[in-house]
């Protein structure tokens, strides 16, 4: 019985772990839209409740560019500048 719940535990930090893994290296290159994530998230076969968990543990940000924008995650302290404003 012990080894039923221990095996659960060690299987959701997996896919805890996966989840973080997987979310750095898709908000790497900048913010992506949150229902962006939910889609690929699906394709790539994480459960969207460990896709939020991992999101809070690595302190990952909601942002909305705009009052009627989209919400999009993107990691803590990076800063998007449009290349408009690169001139």
């Amino acid at each position: 019985m012990a080894d039923s719940a221990s095996q659960k535990v060690l299987n959701k930090l997996h896919d805890l772990d996966r989840a973080k893994s997987w979310l750095m290296w898709l908000l790497t290159p900048g913010p992506v839209l949150v229902t962006g994530i939910e889609s690929v998230a699906r394709q790539y076969g994480h459960d969207w409740a460990v896709v939020e968990e991992a999101k809070a543990a690595l302190g990952i940000e909601a942002v909305r560019l705009g009052p009627r924008d989209s919400c999009s995650w993107q990691i803590v302290g990076r800063i998007e500048v449009p290349d408009d404003d690169l001139r």
